[in-house]
């Protein structure tokens, strides 16, 4: 939080961020965890939901930061792929010629 407030960005906004962010994290851990515990909305044959489970029981310790790295993969892609759609409707600005480049 302390970087986003070093960016300039008002506490009204991080926090509301992390509101956001907590909200959509535990509905996407919920439907994570019923994938392990009940295989979800996948199709299972019989056995491969518990291979699941066995590999994923064995290998726990390589297997988050694994998932981090998809996740962030994912949120990367996505704010990228909305934040170029907004500005092609026009419902977000584009930079001002000649502005900084964001990072």
């Amino acid at each position: 939080m302390g970087g986003l407030a070093r960016l300039g960005l008002p506490t009204k906004a991080i926090l509301a961020l992390g509101q956001i962010y907590a909200n959509g994290v535990e509905g996407i851990q919920a439907e994570v965890l019923d994938l392990f515990a009940t295989g979800g909305a996948a199709q299972w044959a019989p056995g491969e939901l518990e291979s699941l489970r066995a590999a994923a029981s064995a290998t726990t310790r390589d297997l988050l930061p694994l998932m981090r790295r998809l996740v962030d993969y994912l949120h990367h892609r996505t704010i990228q792929r909305l934040t170029l759609d907004a500005i092609e409707r026009g419902t977000l600005p584009s930079p001002e010629p000649g502005s900084p480049p964001t990072r």
